[in-house]
């Protein structure tokens, strides 16, 4: 197990280790229930895994922020083996599919430059990592696997048996068979893009690094020089800023048909089920079919819609008749079914075929990013930073250590080296504070939509909802008016009031993201007013130091000294940190 400090105590009741504990454990469950195309684990966010280790653990009230990332690589670092893997492959971030912690990729280190050797040694095992992880990707190979997926699903055919029936389950294999192989093309597309994207971002960590290092020789400018530094230098000032982007969720979406079509493909295979048993089950009781089928949460279409998506209260409302009409009436609708499934089959190919072209016009765009990335840009900034830490170590460093050596100057030095590193984890946090704005607005929204989704059949079961007979007509009925609400009650309770309670429960879910929100807002500007004092801070610091320096014995031609390295390491700087991906590059493919 390596070495790994967590900085804050999350709870009074429960030790960090028990928290990590836990994480591990809810990963390894989440590991284990596999998707059946892809056998990819079941992921969940993060501010998911937080709600469920509140609820698991009494008095336990974890914030969904970035601090409780630590808590997750605790968790890595006190497991082996599979968990290890579970925690790495199953807990993403609340936006986009980035793991909270993974060993091979890069985080902020909000660290602030001593100008050491060791640096040097930590950066370049930075961007060893990085051309590891571009080994990785062969969008060739990704490329052919998905044409060869197309092609075979293509391919596929409707078998057709003597008897109906046979040919309508036959037809659901065949859909089954469509759809898992349109799956596995996106898995395959997916699968490169994220590991593209996880490089695109890592480079930009890596890159605001050295940005940060630059930040921290030019303040040492400013500490010594103060204002003035800016009005007698400014061709040293003159550079883009440190700015946090994420590559991976900035990244344009393909507008793919299957987007829309995998919302809705187990609510096509579940209907084929449901049409599926009501034809082989005519004996069964019309009445309580009926329940069942108005009860089904999956419906999302008008009753009355003749296809088969959608249609699975309207089937059940004929179960009746079905069982009254016997074989020749399930063999026609039979060949509907079959007719039904064949129809939507065939668009699935279309669309398949269309969203074939897509990709591989964006795995196109992808390879340009990955050679940009690994033939030129990488290579600059490992030669960029070894030869910055060699100016750094052997210009730089000695004279900031005879600085440090005057114990004012070392005292208000360090304080606002503490400073800034407070200042950029703070930055950090307001980021992750908005993405998880952003992540609420889109639960909202999605919520919204299944409440959509759902509203007709809530209002047909609440509709349905058995009212009591008064006392009168149940004693003018000899108690058998009461008897049959009773007995209806106990059917609509059964069947109906589970979607009443389920739709009741999406609403209050919604309701809870607008304050949320709010409440993440307050934490922002606690941020942004602890920002604004750290900023006093320095600049006060900067003040000391400033004056100190002036009352010590270093010379003009020591500051020309400082000047000259400080130029040559911004102008170097600039050929290498300034250099951008094309825009093109970073608009999705038109086909």
């Amino acid at each position: 197990m390596n070495e790994f400090e967590v900085t804050t105590r999350f709870s009074n009741n429960y030790s960090n280790e028990e928290i990590a504990a836990s994480i591990g454990k809810i990963a390894r469950e989440n590991f284990a229930n596999k998707h059946p195309i892809t056998n990819e684990p079941l992921r969940i966010s993060r501010r998911e895994l937080v709600s469920i280790l509140n609820r698991k653990h009494e008095n336990l009230n974890l914030a969904d922020s970035i601090e409780f990332n630590q808590l997750v690589r605790l968790s890595y670092e006190m497991s082996i083996g599979i968990v290890q893997e579970a925690i790495v492959k199953t807990i993403k971030a609340n936006i986009g599919n980035d793991s909270v912690y993974n060993p091979h990729r890069l985080y902020p280190s909000n660290h602030v430059s001593q100008f050491s050797e060791n640096e040097n040694s930590i950066l370049t095992t930075k961007v060893n990592l990085l051309k590891a992880n571009s080994t990785e990707i062969d969008s060739k190979n990704a490329k052919s696997k998905i044409e060869t997926t197309l092609v075979k699903t293509q391919n596929l055919e409707f078998k057709k048996v003597f008897l109906g029936i046979g040919n309508a389950d036959n037809a659901k294999k065949y859909a089954q068979d469509v759809l898992s192989g349109y799956e596995m093309m996106i898995w395959e597309y997916d699968k490169i893009k994220n590991v593209i994207l996880n490089l695109a971002n890592d480079f930009h960590i890596l890159r605001n690094e050295l940005k940060s290092e630059r930040e921290d020789v030019i303040q040492l400018l400013i500490d010594l020089l103060g204002s003035r530094a800016k009005q007698q230098y400014p061709e040293l000032f003159d550079f883009t800023q440190i700015e946090w982007l994420d590559f991976e969720n900035s990244w344009e979406e393909l507008n793919l048909s299957y987007n829309k079509i995998n919302e809705e493909h187990q609510e096509f295979l579940d209907a084929a089920d449901r049409a599926l048993n009501n034809f082989g089950n005519s004996i069964a009781s019309e009445s309580s079919e009926v329940w069942k089928k108005l009860s089904s949460t999956s419906r999302k279409r008008d009753l009355n819609k003749g296809d088969l998506i959608g249609a699975g209260v309207q089937v059940a409302i004929a179960a009746g008749t079905a069982a009254i009409l016997g074989g020749i009436e399930t063999r026609n609708k039979s060949k509907e079914v079959v007719a039904t499934i064949k129809r939507d089959v065939e668009i699935l190919k279309l669309k398949m075929t269309e969203d074939n072209e897509r990709i591989v016009a964006d795995i196109f765009r992808l390879g340009k990013v990955y050679s940009k990335l690994t033939d030129s840009l990488l290579p600059n900034y490992q030669s960029f930073i070894e030869g910055n830490s060699k100016t750094i170590v052997s210009d730089l460093k000695p004279f900031y250590d005879r600085i440090m050596q005057n114990p004012i100057i070392n005292g208000a030095k360090t304080e606002n080296n503490e400073l800034f590193e407070r200042k950029r984890f703070l930055e950090q946090k307001i980021i992750d504070f908005k993405s998880n704005i952003e992540y609420s607005k889109e639960e909202e929204i999605r919520l919204g939509e299944i409440l959509d989704f759902k509203k007709e059949e809530y209002e047909l079961v609440s509709s349905l909802k058995p009212k009591k007979p008064f006392i009168l007509i149940d004693i003018l009925t000899f108690g058998r008016s009461g008897k049959i609400y009773n007995e209806t009650f106990q059917q609509w309770s059964t069947y109906c009031k589970p979607v009443v309670e389920d739709y009741h429960y999406l609403q209050g879910l919604q309701k809870e993201e607008a304050p949320r929100r709010e409440s993440i807002n307050n934490e922002i500007l606690k941020c942004e007013n602890e920002l604004n004092s750290i900023n006093q801070k320095i600049s006060s610091n900067s003040e000391v130091i400033k004056s100190e320096y002036e009352k010590s014995p270093f010379t003009d031609e020591e500051m020309i000294k400082l000047l000259t390295v400080v130029k040559k390491i911004i102008n170097a700087s600039r050929g290498v940190l300034e250099v951008e991906l094309e825009s093109d590059l970073q608009k999705k493919a038109v086909v």
